[in-house]
């Protein structure tokens, strides 16, 4: 049913990782974000979604780096602090399956992104609203964002990967129209 749906924090997740030092990854999330989806959950091809994410709020489990990954250096909070992104168009590939196509921000770059997307449970809440379970994927190369800030290793190789890769979990809830 069409209508419009908004993310549930308390249930969602926007996570990443990045290769760091050529062998482990760093891990961290967004913990503050806002998600606005309008259209039908049972057929995403005329959806519209837009996503604003708080870059204070990111989470790498090190205060240092996190205050580092705030800094100019990286993200340029003070300047920069959201990261935005909205949707150009979904292409399904069935079964609940869709590519997302929109322009990611970050950095005051903005760029044409796929994500993969798969819609896994809508259902009737307890309020009448319809629930909306959802999950992605993707990949985009931080330099193109001017995230370029690295270190070279001695052993060879740089301290931080070029692509991150991000993952989500949103549960949405809205009233069909």
């Amino acid at each position: 049913m069409a209508g419009t749906y908004h993310v549930d924090l308390t249930r969602s997740k926007i996570s990443f990782s990045v290769r760091h030092m050529r062998v482990s990854k760093v891990r961290g999330e967004f913990k503050q974000f806002k998600i606005e989806a309008k259209g039908d959950p049972h057929n995403l091809n005329d959806a519209h979604v837009n996503v604003l994410i708080q870059v204070a709020s990111i989470e790498t489990h090190g205060k240092e780096r996190d205050r580092h990954l705030r800094s100019s250096d990286f993200f340029y909070v003070d300047k920069y602090p959201y990261i935005s992104f909205e949707s150009k168009a979904f292409h399904s590939k069935g079964h609940g399956k869709y590519q997302l196509v929109g322009n990611l921000t970050i950095r005051g770059e903005t760029r044409e992104e796929r994500v993969d997307v798969t819609i896994l449970r809508v259902k009737k809440g307890t309020g009448g609203q319809q629930l909306v379970l959802c999950v992605g994927s993707g990949v985009i190369n931080r330099e193109a964002y001017g995230l370029t800030w690295n270190q070279a290793l001695e052993a060879g190789g740089v301290l931080v990967g070029q692509k991150v890769t991000y993952e989500f979990e949103l549960h949405f809830s809205g009233m069909g129209s």
